[in-house]
């Protein structure tokens, strides 16, 4: 399949997103949902720029800026879920405080 790794890339950046995401918010409880997400895109993405260059200087390697766009992608669907998933606990919550059945 082409372009095969892309996905590879994707769905990795993806797990490391997600994990990322529950460890901080578990790690610096005063941290907003946004600050947490906003990291959570942010350390994958420079971790990928940061693995790209790397390859620069890996015989056999090379360097592929699709690769970034790929393991930056996947960590945005991870934050565009989490972000969703947040909405929709949120709106749960004021919900049961206001006694309107759901």
């Amino acid at each position: 399949m082409p372009n095969a790794d892309k996905y590879a890339h994707a769905t990795f950046y993806a797990v490391l997103a997600l994990l990322l995401a529950w460890g901080l918010a578990r790690a610096v409880p005063g941290w907003s949902r946004r600050r947490v997400l906003g990291v959570t895109f942010l350390v994958p993405l420079l971790y990928g720029v940061s693995d790209e260059f790397h390859q620069h200087f890996v015989p056999g390697r090379s360097v592929d800026p699709y690769d970034v766009l790929a393991d930056g992608t996947g960590a945005l669907a991870v934050i565009a879920l989490l972000w969703w998933w947040g909405r929709l606990r949120a709106r749960a919550r004021a919900r049961s405080r206001s006694g309107v059945p759901g």
